[in-house]
């Protein structure tokens, strides 16, 4: 994702297969500016129009801030 300059903001990486979409990685260069929300969504829209039924992400149980971030966006965590 790149903002108003030009600058990259953000990534996200993904996987759709099976009609299941994996995260594997998302990094945004600020926080709280909406950008990984933003990829989430995008991501999310796309697997919709690809057939996906289910969203999957993996995390370590030490990474807080992640688990923070996408429970707060209404990923559970099993």
């Amino acid at each position: 994702m790149k903002g108003e300059d030009g600058a990259i903001n953000g990534f996200i990486s993904y996987v759709l297969e099976d009609q299941a979409c994996e995260i594997i990685s998302l990094d945004s260069v600020f926080e709280n500016k909406g950008i990984g929300t933003a990829f989430l969504n995008q991501v999310a829209r796309t697997a919709k129009e690809k057939g996906c039924h289910r969203m999957k992400l993996v995390t370590t149980n030490d990474n807080l801030h992640a688990m923070g971030f996408y429970q707060k966006r209404g990923y559970p965590f099993y």
